[in-house]
């Protein structure tokens, strides 16, 4: 996805400018919680960046381990405190490699299927309003392996990208700033952050509900994590039969 489009999405999701709820839902999903689910918490695929002057990225493991843990945490905390949501536990670890090779395979079409909703759902200028209103996308039919797998009736993805600032860079965009005012962001982007939530039906792959928040903030800090999953189910679910 294009980076100018999650500057664009940030204003929208700050103003509402597009929709006047966040998170987007299929025509099922009002009459998917009239029983108890059991929901799969799929491991996080939530990554740190240290994002240098000249623009080069570097993986920061620690800080990435981290954040997985707080946001897992308080994701388990959040969903826990409903009594209409049995979690259950999801172990990457005691699965066969055949099976994790799977596991990231499944992962990687959610990441596709989530940039499309994305892109035709929440960026003005792409989106297109037949898709807002009739939100109907799915991971197909494969995806029942990952609820045979986990013994859970829906699977929740979380997906993340946060860009730490060297100081150099943080330098470099001040210069800019001074140099060219409003446009330092065209030279000196902040890189491609934000931070997306969705459950998907484990039977069949289609996507229940999304949502999607860009720059999240600093994913290292466990206090912003928890406000940031706070927000992301807070209208989780839009309606309880």
């Amino acid at each position: 996805m294009r980076k100018w489009n999650w500057l664009i999405l940030w204003f929208c999701v700050l103003f509402s400018g597009c929709s006047t709820v966040n998170h987007r839902i299929s025509k099922q999903f009002d009459q998917y919680f009239q029983a108890p689910k059991r929901i799969a918490v799929m491991p996080l695929d939530v990554k740190i960046y240290q994002l240098t002057a000249g623009g080069v990225d570097e993986y920061m493991e620690e800080s990435t381990m981290q954040a997985k843990k707080n946001i897992t945490e308080a994701v388990y905390e959040e969903l826990g405190s409903m009594p209409f949501v049995h979690l259950n536990a999801f172990d990457e670890a005691a699965l066969s490699e055949e099976k994790k090779e799977y596991f990231w395979e499944q992962q990687g079409m959610f990441k596709a299927v989530a940039h499309s909703i994305i892109d035709h759902t929440y960026v003005p200028g792409t989106i297109l309003q037949s898709k807002v209103e009739n939100f109907d996308y799915t991971l197909g039919a494969e995806a029942q392996e990952l609820g045979r797998i986990t013994q859970a009736e829906a699977l929740l993805f979380c997906v993340g990208r946060n860009y730490i600032w060297t100081a150099g860079r943080t330098a470099l965009y001040i210069f800019a700033t001074g140099m060219i005012g409003q446009n330092a962001n065209a030279f000196v982007p902040a890189g491609n952050e934000y931070f997306l939530v969705s459950l998907v039906d484990a039977k069949t792959g289609d996507v229940l509900w999304f949502n999607v928040v860009p720059m999240p903030g600093d994913l290292r800090n466990e206090k912003i994590d928890k406000k940031l999953v706070k927000w992301m189910f807070k209208d989780f679910p839009a309606k309880l039969k």
